[in-house]
C-alpha cells in the first residue's frame, strides 16, 4: 500500500489551517495542473492536491484501470492524510469529480467521516446519459485524441503537438478514459452539503445534466453555472477557487 504521502501535493502546506481541501483532477490531469489553486484560497484553508498512480511523482506506478481501486485507494489515503481532523471539502474536476463523489461515499459509509462539503465540477449527475466518455474513445487514433483534448480547451494544443508530451500524456488519457467507459455510478446519497458547478458553455456537460446532483446528498445543495466551457476556471481562477471554497 503506497504511503499516503504519496497520493497528495501540497503546494502551500499552512500548519495552522481550520479547514482542508482535497483536490481531484480530470482525466490525464496531475497535480502539477492545479497548483495555482493553493495561492487564491484563504489562508484558513489548506490544498491538498490528489496525485493519482502513474503520472508525475508517481509516474514509475501502474496507471489503475478502474473506479472501485482508484476511489477505494484515494479514500483510504485520505482517512490517513497527516494532520490534525479538520473540516474537509473534497473537490473534483470533470473525471475528477466522480472520483471525489466515490471517495466521499466511502468516508462516509465505510470510514465513518463527517464531511464538510463536495465539489463536483464539469461532470454530469450520477445516471445522466449525457457527458459520459462516448465508447468510441478507446479506438481513437492519436490525431483524433489530440482534437478531443484541444476541443475540453484544458490543455495548449501546442503541448499535444510535441512527441514528448504525447509520449507521456495519451497513454494517461486512454487509461482514464477506459476507466470512465467501465464506470457506472450508483447515486446513493452524500451527508455532506453539494456545490455542483458547470460553464455555460461546456460542449460536454450541460446544465441541465449538472442540476440533478441535487439527488445526491441530504445536505444544502447549490448550482453554480459559470461563463465558459469544461475547463471555464482557467480564465477566472481567482474568483472561482474562491466560490469553492464556500459552504452552500
Amino acid at each position: 500500500m503506497a504511503d499516503p504521502g504519496d497520493w497528495f501535493v501540497v503546494p502551500r502546506p499552512r500548519p495552522d489551517a481550520r479547514q482542508r481541501m482535497f483536490l481531484f483532477p480530470h482525466a490525464g490531469g496531475g497535480a502539477n495542473y492545479y497548483r495555482a489553486w493553493a495561492a487564491h484560497l484563504p489562508t484558513h484553508v489548506e490544498l491538498r492536491i490528489v496525485q493519482y498512480p502513474g503520472r508525475e511523482h508517481r509516474m514509475a506506478e501502474p496507471l489503475v484501470p478502474d473506479m472501485a481501486t482508484l476511489a477505494g485507494a484515494a479514500a483510504d489515503a485520505v482517512a490517513r492524510a497527516a494532520g490534525p481532523a479538520l473540516p474537509t471539502t473534497l473537490v473534483g474536476h470533470s473525471m475528477g469529480a466522480s472520483v471525489a463523489y466515490e471517495v466521499a461515499r466511502l468516508l462516509e459509509d465505510d470510514f465513518g467521516a463527517r464531511l464538510a462539503h463536495l465539489v463536483v465540477s464539469g461532470r454530469s449527475a450520477p445516471g445522466s446519459r449525457i457527458g459520459q466518455v462516448p465508447s468510441r474513445t478507446g479506438s481513437l487514433t492519436d490525431d483524433e485524441l489530440r482534437a478531443d483534448l484541444a476541443g475540453e480547451g484544458g490543455t495548449d494544443p501546442r503541448l499535444l503537438d510535441t512527441p514528448d508530451v504525447r509520449a507521456v500524456i495519451f497513454p494517461i488519457v486512454r487509461n482514464d478514459y477506459r476507466l470512465l467507459q467501465r464506470y457506472t455510478a450508483r447515486p446513493v446519497p452524500l451527508r455532506c452539503d453539494l456545490t455542483a458547478v458547470v460553464g455555460d458553455s461546456d460542449p460536454w456537460v450541460p446544465v441541465h445534466a449538472a442540476r440533478p446532483w441535487e439527488r445526491c446528498t441530504t445536505g444544502r445543495f447549490r448550482l453554480h453555472v459559470q461563463p465558459g466551457g469544461h475547463f471555464y476556471f482557467r480564465t477566472r481562477l481567482a474568483d472561482i477557487v474562491g466560490l469553492l471554497a464556500e459552504r452552500p
